[in-house]
């Protein structure tokens, strides 16, 4: 091959590599999602669809508004959090695999960029695990 065609070769070549890197990111999210959520169900059989259906809503708003500060953020202390989240076991294992991260010991936030696949990978693993409840 010329040089620019074995450039576009390349660039094919590294375009196809970042995209399977992606899909094995997404994949291993939704597994981790899978494997908490399942924590969840199996020790709190009675809370379990609250619980996805509270994250996805958390899940949601980011996603819808990801600008909106308001949606970025989850207190620790609310209440409604805490008993229908954050007390179950993987709860808060779900809720850092969507992206959350603990900031000061008041709220769990989002990072400023990045998050989208991270959202996206929970909010679609959340609605299968949903199915089978």
């Amino acid at each position: 091959l010329s040089a620019p065609g074995a450039a576009a070769v390349s660039e094919a070549e590294a375009k196809l590599q970042a995209a399977e890197a992606e899909k094995a990111e997404i994949k291993q999210l939704r597994e981790d999602v899978k494997a908490a959520f399942t924590r969840l169900r199996t020790a709190h059989a009675a809370q379990a669809q609250t619980a996805a259906q509270t994250v996805l809503a958390y899940v949601g708003n980011a996603l819808k508004q990801p600008d909106e500060e308001k949606f970025r953020r989850i207190k620790l202390g609310n209440a409604a959090f805490q008993s229908r989240v954050a007390s179950l076991e993987g709860g808060l294992d779900i809720i850092r695999i969507a992206g959350f991260t603990e900031s000061d010991g008041e709220f769990l936030r989002l990072p400023a960029s990045g998050a989208e696949r991270r959202l996206q990978a929970a909010q679609t693993e959340l609605q299968v695990q949903l199915l089978y409840l």
